[in-house]
């Protein structure tokens, strides 16, 4: 069964070596890996080409959904995975997913799970995790089964089928490609942990926490339609609207409070509006965090 491993690149120099070492090293050898060099301004490129066996697509700046998708152009395998620039494949990921959905032949895509690194590669605390029985469409739209792409081995001819990443559901392309997919197909878990994702500043999923929540919850409306008048899937839609709210709402109050501060009122408003919605504790522990640092510069300053 062969694997074609799309790598999309932009200024991943710094670690896109490991990337592309621990793609080569699995145990279940890909028949492809092809790095998409997405306008990068570092030496993202020259690390790429120094491999003899990694096949290197240069082209102009154009964003994550856009790469990946150029990639698949460029894959013949029949099974597609995306790894990330800075994030490591452990070493038996590919022959993990292979033998997933050979075992499952009617699933369209089999996932497992990512264990956390530094940016210098050591590892973060592994949390418990529970295993997953129900890998579905509707878990998906619980917002239950999101992971890195990485985590999970795709038939490409699915993939093809429902037209690959999206450019205008980012930030969360990866949500609504899930969920396109499980309309189509069965979804199943391995359950295993295949990925080492890489923690440092400039992840995507570090940045504003009010466009991601709003992201989100576009992604989950763009399948409204699809799902009117199935109870079940209706109510899994709403699931998976609070479900965001949670993981995104401690830091929109922050947020906030940050526009503000940059003097942004309109926009802070806005996500002082959305955190009220969604996370309304958020606004307490905000409230509470400033109280703190105001009697702590007053209890220093009688110090003094």
């Amino acid at each position: 069964m062969s694997v074609s491993v799309i790598i999309p690149c932009y200024n991943g120099g710094p670690y896109l070596r490991e990337s592309i070492e621990s793609a080569l090293r699995q145990t279940h050898r890909p028949e492809q890996v092809i790095v998409i060099d997405d306008g990068s301004t570092d030496d993202s490129a020259s690390v790429a080409a120094s491999f003899a066996e990694v096949t290197l697509v240069r082209q102009p700046n154009h964003g994550l959904s856009f790469t990946r998708n150029r990639g698949l152009a460029e894959a013949t395998g029949e099974f597609v995975l995306f790894q990330d620039a800075d994030d490591r494949l452990l070493p038996e990921a590919i022959e993990i997913g292979v033998r997933a959905l050979r075992e499952h032949p009617t699933s369209g895509f089999a996932y497992g799970f990512h264990r956390q690194i530094l940016a210098d590669g050591r590892a973060l605390p592994d949390p418990p995790r529970r295993l997953v029985t129900d890998a579905s469409y509707l878990r998906t739209l619980e917002g239950d089964t999101l992971v890195p792409p990485g985590c999970a081995l795709f038939r490409r001819a699915l993939v093809e089928a429902v037209g690959g990443f999206r450019d205008e559901a980012f930030p969360t392309e990866d949500y609504d490609f899930y969920l396109r997919l499980g309309r189509e197909a069965p979804i199943h878990c391995h359950n295993r942990v295949v990925v080492e994702y890489r923690q440092h500043g400039a992840n995507i999923s570090s940045r504003s926490p009010s466009r991601g929540l709003r992201a989100a919850h576009r992604t989950l409306e763009a399948q409204r339609e699809f799902v009117r008048g199935r109870r079940e899937f209706e109510r899994a839609l709403e699931r998976g609207k609070r479900h965001w709210g949670h993981i995104f709402g401690p830091g929109i109050a922050f947020e906030a409070v940050e526009q503000l501060r940059k003097g942004r009122s309109a926009e802070a408003l806005g996500t002082f509006a959305l955190a009220l919605r969604w996370h309304p504790r958020g606004l307490v522990d905000v409230a509470q965090h400033y109280a703190l640092r105001v009697t702590g510069r007053a209890a220093a300053k009688r110090r003094s």
